[in-house]
């Protein structure tokens, strides 16, 4: 009975011990983020965003990066080395550059979603002075598949803006071949500009005079590609396929006649251009055509063991013909083989 006791007690303590622990980390963690949030209201004064780029580049479903660029303004009489920034998504592989390259930063996370970053200047910054730098990061969030009677995605991303902003530029970059979903109110602003850039669509707004914490959404809504049935072709009825196999044939004794022409004409140009050149001659065509049509001259005395004066003279008249043509790369000539030179050596 005594045992019992002692284990229940034991157990008591436990429990106590880590519901205070809990309490005292969530203290902790409150005051924190509220002292950086006091840091952050004394910054308000110093500093505004004349532009501020977002670039999200949703790869696939389960790949999104993203890449901020800002120019920040000193309207203080102090000169500062550090920029503090709030980004409210999961993030991770962070990376902050300028166009020197890498800089220094400070990273908390706070309850997963919120980062305070310090940014560490490469010099300081006076009244009137900018600074120009990236932060790119990979975005850890799920897109959701919205069922309906066509099914699409929907990306959410809330814009982290922690000081007034005079331009804000956000750009969305879909998954290849993927596409805006055709319905209304498919994105959001709907005032987004949309382009296609090579096969995938970018979709993008603009907005002036954005308010620090104001955080504004922009969304989208796209599709996957729609990938056609392979079952279904021209020759799904009979007549096509006859139709089909009638041209199929014809089309295929042409090019036998047409071939065989070209073949007995191909031989003879051969016969013909091998009785004009002489042993060296001949022997240089042949390697140019066993290095894939391409090589330089000084590579060809190797392989020959010529000398440069003698791969020359053998070469012009190669080039008179039209078998060969020489181009100037640095201090040296690259032989190409032409098609009248394959003509000889096939």
């Amino acid at each position: 009975m005594k045992i019992l006791q002692n284990k229940k007690n034991k157990m008591l303590v436990i429990f106590i011990i880590i519901t205070l622990s809990l309490m005292f980390s969530s203290f902790i963690t409150g005051k924190t983020i509220k002292s950086y949030n006091t840091n952050f209201s004394s910054y308000q004064n110093f500093l505004i965003v004349r532009y501020h780029e977002i670039r999200v580049d949703i790869i696939s479903v389960d790949d999104i990066f993203c890449k901020e660029s800002f120019i920040i303004e000193n309207i203080d009489n102090n000169s500062l080395d550090t920029i503090p920034l709030w980004f409210n998504h999961s993030i991770s592989s962070l990376k902050i550059t300028d166009i020197n390259g890498s800089l220094l930063y400070n990273w908390k996370v706070f309850e997963t979603s919120s980062n305070y970053v310090e940014v560490n200047l490469r010099k300081n910054i006076s009244f009137n002075e900018i600074a120009s730098f990236s932060v790119e990061y990979e975005l850890l969030k799920d897109i959701p598949l919205i069922t309906s009677e066509k099914n699409y995605y929907l990306f959410e991303f809330y814009a982290s803006i922690t000081y007034s902003t005079s331009v804000l530029d956000v750009e969305y970059s879909l998954p290849e071949n993927s596409f805006v979903y055709q319905s209304e109110g498919s994105v959001y602003p709907n005032n987004a500009m949309q382009q296609i850039d090579y096969n995938r669509i970018t979709v993008s707004w603009r907005s002036n005079n954005v308010s620090a914490f104001s955080n504004p959404l922009f969304y989208v809504k796209f599709d996957e590609p729609i990938i056609e049935d392979e079952n279904r072709g021209f020759f799904e009825k009979a007549l096509n396929l006859f139709l089909s196999g009638l041209f199929l044939g014809f089309f295929l004794g042409i090019s036998f006649l047409s071939w065989f022409a070209r073949y007995k004409e191909k031989r003879a140009k051969k016969q013909l251009g091998l009785s004009l050149l002489d042993d060296n001659q001949k022997e240089l065509i042949k390697i140019i055509y066993e290095h894939n049509g391409k090589i330089s001259q000084k590579e060809m005395c190797s392989v020959t063991g010529f000398s440069k004066s003698k791969i020359s003279r053998n070469l012009i008249p190669l080039e008179k013909r039209g078998l060969i043509y020489r181009e100037r790369w640095g201090r040296t000539y690259v032989i190409h083989l032409t098609k009248e030179g394959k003509t000889v050596i096939e």
